[in-house]
């Protein structure tokens, strides 16, 4: 407005009074804004009635049919489907499949295992290796076969201190040369079948195979005789398709497969927190890899164990951490201990040029 115009106030009062025009139209006739009158009003002391609204109020119901209207009116998004990419089997890198052999405990009896049962869980886990072998290789190249041994390969004697006097049936000597050796002996030829290029061998000791250990060397240990009885029987059998890497001193070994290092160890040297080991896994893991980083110059990429008789997989700080499973079941020592039941069950799992693992696998063996 012009800074000489007077505002007709007079008019502005009688139009309040008679109740004629609602806010808006006030607002409209004078030129103000909706606020301003509202201001006006409240400074004259003033009232000005709202006129009634004479629309009809839509039913919830009706808006709901006129939503759904212009729904079925509206112009959809172009539809826009996913579609595979091309396969490139023919230039996809070789993977290695990789199994754990975990807590076997050969000449172990409980109710529901004993030697024969040792057996058919064998014959199972070759039946699980070479079925996701066929899945796998049908969709890229598998090399090679690897073999992590955990130990624990054999019950072992240690009466009262490892197992009671009713669980110590079959002698070491039976252990080994009568049921271990022999029956993972046709199970390498078994699957070497399906590898062209062969089995490599990693094998631990395990805390079973100890004897007298205050007083006897690091490689006194029933399992690191087993797997090198093992290895003396494959010179013979085949000499070229399946090699062994065997550690009978140290607790552990490191295997490189495609690039990746692989730290080894059967874990019976881990304390458990609240009867569970995955605090001190956590623990002595990220420990190891700076030990192998700062003295080794190695960079540990996955951690494989066994003992604890249940198969799990964590990664509390990218680098996964794999405990397998064993053959045993209705294992009292896994009852009192950890306070779970045992599962029969193995690993397996595919290492890539490029990735430590791939697809992953537990393997039912009951």
């Amino acid at each position: 407005m012009p800074r000489n115009f007077h505002f007709p106030e007079a008019e502005f009062i009688a139009d309040c009074k008679a109740g004629i025009l609602d806010t808006q139209q006030l607002a409209e006739k004078y030129n103000l804004a909706v606020r301003n009158v509202q201001m006006r009003r409240a400074k004259l002391n003033l009232r000005v009635p709202d006129l009634p609204d004479t629309t009809t109020p839509t039913p919830p119901h009706n808006k709901v049919l006129q939503i759904l209207e212009k729904l079925q009116t509206a112009t959809p998004a172009p539809i826009k489907l996913f579609h595979p990419r091309a396969s490139r089997s023919k230039t996809r890198k070789a993977q290695v499949q990789a199994v754990t052999l975990s807590d076997l405990h050969a000449g172990r009896v409980t109710p529901s295992y004993n030697p024969e049962v040792f057996q058919r869980r064998l014959q199972k886990l070759y039946d699980s290796i070479v079925l996701i072998h066929d899945l796998h290789a049908s969709q890229h190249p598998i090399s090679s076969l690897a073999i992590f041994d955990t130990g624990d390969d054999i019950q072992g004697e240690n009466v009262g201190q490892q197992m009671s006097l009713d669980e110590y049936v079959y002698a070491v000597y039976e252990q080994v040369f009568e049921i271990w050796a022999p029956a993972v002996r046709n199970f390498l030829l078994s699957l070497s079948r399906h590898f062209p290029g062969g089995i490599d061998f990693y094998g631990v000791k395990g805390n079973h195979g100890n004897l007298l250990k205050p007083v006897s060397s690091r490689s006194t240990n029933f399992d690191a005789f087993a797997q090198r009885h093992l290895a003396e029987l494959m010179k013979v059998q085949s000499p070229k398709d399946i090699r062994f890497h065997l550690e009978p001193v140290e607790f552990y070994q490191v295997a490189n497969i495609l690039g990746h290092d692989f730290f080894l160890t059967h874990g019976d040297m881990i304390k458990m927190n609240y009867t569970l080991p995955y605090y001190g896994l956590d623990r002595r893991t990220g420990r190891w890899t700076i030990q192998q980083i700062m003295d080794k110059s190695r960079l540990i990429k996955c951690f494989v164990t066994g003992h604890w008789h249940s198969p799990t997989r964590i990664k509390p700080y990218g680098i996964p951490i794999l405990t397998g499973g064993t053959f045993v079941s209705d294992d009292e020592w896994a009852v009192g201990v950890i306070g779970t039941s045992s599962h029969a069950s193995q690993l397996t799992f595919g290492i890539h040029p490029e990735y430590a693992i791939t697809w992953y696998y537990e393997l039912d063996l009951t």
